[in-house]
């Protein structure tokens, strides 16, 4: 169970909850685009059994009205043993959980800053910092806000119920409430209680739910499509023959050509980002979608929104977990992260090599080179 915390001002954002997902809009909350996030989010939280659901929920929405339309807008689900974090726009979240701490920067990101981290949530926070005095506790609902803590529940009131966190903040416990608390899930003001003085006049009302009678982005077969070409999606600089490239580069990467600056930086599905090299002389993965190694990996893993490719290394041997490592992508870099129990090495171009931090990411440049076991991958160019 966690505890939600909004902060109540003009209402030019708002915050909802459903299940183990909460969603932060900082802005034009009346907008189509935040109108279709709200909904979409809804839906699939309450039908999504993991995270994979709502971020490709998400990502219609931006696929569907384009960057420049949809919100900056947080969005963080808490697994029993992970925690997936995304932020889009001009917005920055501290994330913490039993395992990592990180600042998400979505102005940073071409797309959206996107975390999976191991271990459960600690908290979330995004927007204003919270004011005790009119920040409020709610449960599941929307509510409007300039400000979202999602935090370990340590000790707090019936969730049907919305308390000042002044009454709880120096204790910990729940102080009587106020005599004009507000249900916030119910958008109902509760009767008047003599006998309790109100200490602040309450927050404004939280807005309607925001229904919608025909959605207006895709769903199926087709709007799954546009979800992962959307997760694709980078900015980049096309050459005059139409390649996609990378924004700081002088001429083609693909075919030397010149840069076509006259139509300048484009949004387009991101080419591939190298190739990994398995020591057998046979495999070779492109990198256009992210990767899976291991023993024994999972079949069925999708990292931001993508499928993961999964590459079997021979379990007789000895050293190699049943997940070794993966590999996924963030705009144009390419980034490893070590899941085994039985550690996987980065030689760099130098040839010098470190150990990879547990759980933590580690970027991938042409030229490294991954060791587990008794087998290596270099990293080459794309080709």
């Amino acid at each position: 169970m966690y505890r939600k915390t909004a902060f109540f001002s003009t209402g030019a954002g708002l915050a909802a909850s459903i299940a183990h997902a909460s969603l932060f809009i900082a802005s034009d909350i009346a907008s189509d685009p935040a109108r279709d996030l709200l909904m979409l989010f809804r839906e699939s939280a309450a039908t999504s059994p993991d995270s994979v659901g709502i971020v490709r929920a998400l990502a219609r929405v931006v696929a569907q009205h384009g960057f420049e339309s949809v919100p900056a807008f947080a969005c963080v689900i808490s697994g029993e043993t992970d925690v997936h974090a995304i932020v889009y726009g001009q917005l920055q979240a501290s994330v913490r959980t039993t395992h990592n701490e990180e600042l998400l920067d979505g102005s940073l990101a071409i797309t959206w800053a996107d975390r999976r981290f191991a271990g459960t949530l600690v908290d979330f926070a995004v927007g204003e910092s919270l004011d005790p005095a009119s920040s409020w506790f709610f449960a599941e609902g929307i509510v409007p806000a300039s400000g979202m803590l999602v935090s370990a529940a340590v000790d707090i009131p019936p969730m049907s119920t919305a308390v000042g966190l002044d009454d709880v903040v120096e204790s910990g416990r729940v102080a009587p409430l106020p005599s004009d608390f507000i249900d916030l899930t119910d958008s109902v003001v509760a009767a008047p209680r003599a006998d309790v003085p109100s200490p602040l006049p309450p927050p404004p009302p939280p807005p309607p739910l925001i229904e919608a009678s025909s959605p207006s982005v895709p769903h199926d077969s087709a709007g799954r499509a546009v979800a992962v070409a959307e997760t694709r999606a980078v900015a980049g600089m096309p050459c005059i023959d139409g390649h996609l490239n990378r924004p700081d580069v002088t001429r083609c990467e693909w075919c030397s050509a010149e840069l076509d600056r006259a139509r300048g930086t484009i949004v387009g599905v991101r080419p591939s980002l190298g190739v990994l090299v398995f020591d057998d002389g046979v495999r070779e993965i492109d990198l256009v979608r992210p990767v899976i190694v291991g023993a024994a990996p999972p079949t069925d893993v999708v990292i931001a929104g993508e499928d993961a490719e999964t590459v079997l290394i021979d379990s007789n041997l000895t050293g190699i977990s049943d997940t070794q490592f993966e590999v996924h992508f963030e705009s144009w870099d390419v980034f490893v992260l070590d899941r085994s129990t039985t550690g996987t090495f980065l030689d760099d171009a130098s040839g010098r090599r470190h150990l990879l931090p547990r759980h933590a990411r580690v970027k991938l440049k042409p030229g490294s080179v991954l060791a587990f076991g008794d087998h290596t991958v270099r990293v080459d160019h794309a080709r």
